[in-house]
């Protein structure tokens, strides 16, 4: 379960979500943009402006629920993430990690464009310059 660690003055900003963030990508890393409108989506390769981890809520069953649309939610554009798991693929320590797709997935290595790197295989230092 992924989460913010460590946070500078200025590494993150505040944005709504566009639409409903999927329960099953609560507490994992993703690339962000923001639309025409000004609220966060899932990124494309280099259309990128941070990163985000959703926090999820538990309903009264027991099941984990993503935020709605409208949230705001915090962006990072500078920091720490630790307990990085599955979410990033192919996390080694020293690993460069770049978003690699339409969905806002990041991993190791591949083509994409560099959002950060992983200090130890579950600790990522994320530094987006956009």
């Amino acid at each position: 379960m992924s989460v913010y660690d460590k946070v500078p003055e200025g590494g993150t900003f505040r944005a709504a979500l566009e639409s409903d963030w999927p329960d099953a990508d609560c507490n994992e890393v993703f690339a962000v943009a923001l639309n025409a409108s000004g609220r966060v989506i899932k990124a494309t390769t280099g259309a990128h402006v941070g990163v985000l981890v959703v926090r999820g809520t538990y309903d009264n069953m027991g099941v984990l629920r993503g935020p709605k649309a409208g949230t705001v939610v915090d962006v990072m554009k500078r920091g720490e993430i630790v307990e990085v798991g599955t979410d990033v693929g192919g996390a080694v320590a020293g690993g460069v990690v770049n978003v690699i797709t339409a969905s806002g997935a990041v991993q190791v290595g591949g083509t994409g464009t560099q959002i950060g790197h992983l200090v130890e295989a579950t600790r990522l230092v994320v530094n987006v310059n956009s």
